[in-house]
């Protein structure tokens, strides 16, 4: 059956008139590729165009990736979703919540509830995303090089912003759970990821730290000016890596799209590669695409792009028929990359455009629904 791109080809060079300098787009059903076509340039000052190990920061398509390197440990059986993540980090044992005043003071109280495994998966264990805050400051002026486990240990003396459990908010549940991973592996966050996710799928461009020359392939990024309507230079910076020995399982990982199209081919395709190595039971994919919001969790989770859609363990699960294609789960980056992952059908996409500011309530949905459309007759 041959499948109608044209309107995909359409929609992609309307991102470029938008003044998007790049996209890079890759679909796939059941590893075999349907649909690639790269446009524009990765640096557009010097005209430059893609090249097959062209690298991107993924920033918080990191999450799909950390999640489930943390899913393999939760395979092995060396955690359940309801342990107490104090059985592994005892500086989470005893935790405050704060509380905002009605005369603008604020007051702490214990923590009724332990923060668990699951809460970290479903970013609902009271956090905040704040990386500037003094326990975090301190930390990384005692330790320049950042290792996970002391910026980690640090975020245990902030505060929590509410009850474990009782609401959903953005934070820095993913990069914690990367250091959960460090503690109950005994190895570094970016080594296990290594041996468990990108070694086994043949991700050989993927890492979370590259060396200055290899930044020299890395695709120039941009942020979107809109008053102007057309991308700046930013430059080839992460905020979020704060350190050579920080493995930022939220936003760190660097890659190229031939390799993250190769991992979400394994979730598509119930936890094995196209090089037929298994990476997760097809089980736990399922319970990763499960939506785990309660009604009221699901008022905080009110962002545009996220309409129709709940959340799972680390990924945005579409659970409304009538809004988009039920089951699709994935999530979005920063600099404008997205992935969009289909077990039922197979089909798994990868987008990236390194564009901070990349206007994400625009383009996830309207990218899901013209690809969707495209493949209908699947």
């Amino acid at each position: 059956m041959k499948i109608n791109f044209i309107p995909l080809d359409s929609y992609l060079d309307s991102l470029l008139d938008f003044g998007f300098p790049m996209f890079d787009c890759t679909v796939h059903r059941n590893c075999e590729e349907l649909y690639s076509r790269r446009g524009g340039y990765i640096d557009a000052e010097k005209k430059l165009r893609h090249q097959p190990h062209t690298l991107y920061y993924l920033y918080s398509v990191s999450k799909v990736v950390t999640c489930a390197a943390a899913l393999t440990l939760l395979d092995d059986g060396a955690f359940t979703l309801d342990d107490p993540i104090a059985q592994y980090m005892p500086e989470f044992a005893a935790m405050k919540v704060r509380h905002s005043l009605s005369d603008g003071t604020v007051s702490l109280t214990d923590a009724l509830r332990d923060i668990t495994v699951e809460h970290l998966f479903t970013m609902s264990a009271g956090f905040d995303y704040n990386l500037n805050s003094e326990s975090i400051k301190a930390a990384r002026e005692k330790y320049p090089a950042a290792p996970t486990r002391e910026i980690i240990r640090a975020l245990a003396q902030e505060p929590l912003c509410f009850e474990p459990g009782e609401r959903w908010q953005y934070s820095l549940c993913h990069d914690l759970l990367a250091a959960l991973c460090e503690v109950v592996s005994g190895r570094r966050f970016a080594d296990y990821v290594r041996d468990r996710i990108f070694m086994p799928l043949g991700m050989e461009h993927s890492s979370y730290h590259i060396s200055e020359a290899e930044k020299s392939e890395m695709a120039q990024q941009y942020i979107y000016n809109d008053a102007e309507k057309r991308a700046d230079i930013f430059g080839k910076t992460n905020g979020y890596i704060l350190g050579d020995d920080y493995d930022s399982g939220g936003a760190g990982m660097i890659s190229t799209a031939g390799d993250c199209i190769r991992f979400a081919d394994a979730l598509a395709c119930g936890g094995v590669g196209a090089n037929g190595a298994r990476i997760l039971r097809p089980e736990t994919v399922e319970l990763m695409r499960a939506n785990r919001l309660s009604p009221a969790q699901l008022g905080d989770y009110c962002w545009d792009q996220l309409r129709g859609y709940g959340y799972g363990l680390g990924v945005r699960t579409m659970t409304d028929r009538e809004t988009g294609p039920y089951g699709e789960f994935g999530w979005g980056g920063a600099a404008g990359a997205l992935t969009y992952i289909d077990p039922d059908r197979g089909i798994a996409v990868y987008y990236a455009q390194h564009t901070l500011n990349p206007h994400e309530e625009k383009v996830l949905p309207e990218l899901r629904d013209v690809i969707f459309g495209c493949l209908s007759d699947i």
